[in-house]
């Protein structure tokens, strides 16, 4: 193991501030959409988040954006994660030279330069650092723990910092503790000293003080305004409910644990492949490969360490579908550049002196590119919000109105307006899952909800196929005002039912014939005694009096993506509009209207064909 100096020390500072610089060149510069706008608003409140509750993060950022009077709160909370990624590229360069033999100064700080800039160009971890979010503070806390466990060879009385820093991290992010056990058994291995009765109870101290952080959950949950939620008269929405069994399962992260499963797991494997040789170079990886033998080699107690917690990183993500999973993946990138650096300093010892400052030079110089398409590929990644576009929502929405989106990222933004400028708190923004109960489980039923509350609704943008359950109106772009769910009643009134599951109640057909070369309105109206599981497609077919083809009808999925099939609610009306264009050159004449439902891909019928009626075709006007 390798004792640092002063000059690694302005080594990997200097890192630190060359990271710093670059991130604070691509900052988001205001509010976000998704986790990143609930975090700007949540710290300066000095509120909660979601599960499962991050309460360091909080405070770090309450303080932050109160004591830093540079720009908006928004962007106090974006720069943060810059400096807790710059402070990670720095310590990344530490562990580097505490990781590296007895190689030559030179050969060591050029390792650890490479391995620094191959993190700083990681597109995901470039991402992050630019935004209000919870990574790059959870890669810096890996790092300190990763540096104060290897530092018990010469300082054997730093039990307690690593039962200190293992605590602290298990305040900010739960994959923290996949990282313990390593560090546990890599401190307890012959090459340290064990520690004494004194010294475990002082660890354990350390590591249950810091927990102490999690109190901060109930404590300022009754003055997290965004909570509690008035949604009609006699109605209060409440998001977390300040109990001890709902605070258990808030830290936790209960909501999430139905994502742990292991189907797809070949499809996530091979993700997750692609994904990391596209963040950090085949030349990384490779590297990172030697220097994983040669830690190997040369002390067990680090490769225990950081390839245990690296192991167990890697299973966790493979087995947790979420959609931003790969954001889980930043501590992997991280060790895999700090592991890179130790196989650069490993040439050296293999009798290519000359080899390892240039395969270091060489990786800084392939590193440079990579700076800039990282950089595209962040400023990219950021969920930035259109501000004209939520100034033209809150500027015309009427007073009170429910504003509701299908994506509870959408509204993060809104919430912010309303809690940190004091814009418009007489709206209310909903969204699916809002609260866990099944009344709202889906767009849907936030709409029927949001109107159930005498409130007006508006969608905050276009959402096609909701008009099948909803009379939509035109209100001042984007807003859309949902004017109530359907309740008329059919022209041609049917009972036709299909699998003793869904009715088809009858259609509104075009009372005066129709001209050739002119375009029919059929409309069907179905209604669900059952919940469907396969969002099918409906038609209506245009056939002869013996059953033929007479030109090419209608098929589509009633409800397209926002609300298919699978979202209708038993009793619920759904008004499924079919447009045929009928062919200039159509005989004048009746042909007979078909319908039904199937699935699609595979064709197959759900119920009978269903007979509607009569097209009467009149020749061309």
């Amino acid at each position: 193991m390798r004792r640092t100096s002063r000059r690694d020390s302005l080594v990997s500072t200097g890192l630190g501030l060359l990271a710093l610089a670059i991130y604070l060149l691509t900052v988001a510069p205001g509010v976000l959409e998704a986790d990143a706008g609930e975090f700007q608003f949540a710290a300066y409140l000095a509120g909660i988040a979601h599960p499962t509750g991050y309460p360091l993060y909080l405070l770090l950022g309450w303080a932050w954006s109160h004591a830093l009077l540079i720009g908006s709160a928004a962007y106090r909370m974006n720069l943060l994660s810059a400096v807790f990624a710059a402070l990670s590229v720095g310590l990344a360069a530490r562990l580097v030279l505490r990781l590296t033999p007895r190689a030559t100064a030179w050969s060591a700080w050029s390792a650890a330069a490479g391995a620094g800039l191959a993190l700083v160009a990681s597109p995901t971890f470039w991402s992050q650092s630019i935004i209000a979010e919870v990574y790059t503070l959870h890669a810096l806390l890996l790092a300190a723990l990763f540096l104060v466990t290897l530092s018990l060879g010469s300082q054997p009385r730093r039990w307690w910092m690593i039962g200190l820093v293992a605590g602290i991290g298990l305040t900010h992010h739960r994959t923290f503790l996949l990282y313990l056990p390593g560090a546990v058994l890599a401190s307890v291995m012959p090459a340290h000293r064990r520690p004494t009765r004194r010294e475990a109870l002082a660890t354990l101290g350390a590591l249950a003080l810091p927990l102490l952080l999690y109190a901060y959950i109930p404590l300022r949950a009754p003055h997290s305004p965004y909570l509690t939620l008035p949604l009609g008269p006699d109605s209060v929405l409440t998001l977390y409910r300040n109990t001890w069994t709902d605070f258990v399962g808030f830290v936790l992260g209960r909501p999430f644990g139905s994502a742990i499963t292991l189907d797809g797991l070949p499809q996530r494997a091979a993700t997750a492949l692609t994904r990391g040789l596209h963040e950090l170079s085949p030349i990384v990886w490779g590297l990172a490969a030697l220097g994983t033998a040669a830690l190997a080699r040369r002390h067990r107690p680090a490769a225990t360490l950081i390839l245990f917690g690296l192991v167990a990183n890697l299973t966790f993500n493979l087995v947790y579908d979420i959609g931003d999973i790969h954001v889980f993946y930043l501590p992997v990138y991280l060790i895999a550049c700090c592991l890179a650096g130790v196989g650069l300093t490993s040439l050296q010892l293999r009798r290519l002196p000359a080899l390892a400052p240039a395969a270091a030079v060489l990786l800084v110089a392939l590193t440079i590119p990579r700076l800039v398409s990282a950089r595209s590929e962040a400023i990219a990644a950021v969920p930035r919000v259109p501000e004209s576009r939520w100034e033209a929502i809150l500027a015309s929405a009427p007073l009170g109105a429910a504003l509701v989106s299908n994506d509870r990222n959408e509204i993060m933004p809104m919430w912010y307006y309303q809690h940190v400028d004091g814009l418009r708190p007489d709206l209310v923004g909903l969204f699916p899952l809002i609260v866990p109960e099944s009344e709202f489980a889906d767009i849907g039923a936030v709409v029927t909800e949001a109107l159930a509350a005498s409130r007006e609704v508006y969608l905050i943008k276009d959402m096609p196929g909701l008009e099948v359950a909803y009379h939509l109106a035109p209100a001042t772009p984007p807003l859309i005002r949902v004017v109530g769910a359907w309740n008329q009643a059919p022209n041609h009134p049917l009972d036709a039912l299909l699998e003793g599951r869904l009715r088809l109640l009858g259609s509104d057909l075009p009372e005066d014939g129709v001209a050739s070369g002119a375009t029919a309105t059929i409309t069907l109206f179905w209604q669900p005694l059952e919940p469907l599981a396969y969002p099918y497609s409906s038609y209506v077919h245009v056939v002869t009096a013996e059953g033929e083809a007479a030109w090419p009808g209608s098929d589509h999925r009633p409800g397209g993506v926002y609300y298919p099939a699978t979202l209708w609610k038993p009793g619920q009306v759904l008004r499924d509009e079919h447009l045929i264009g009928v062919p200039a050159d159509a005989e004048a004449g009746q042909y007979r209207l078909i319908a039904g439902m199937y699935e699609y891909p595979s064709l197959a019928g759900f119920g009978p064909t269903i007979e509607l009626g009569t097209l009467t075709v009149d020749s061309a006007r």
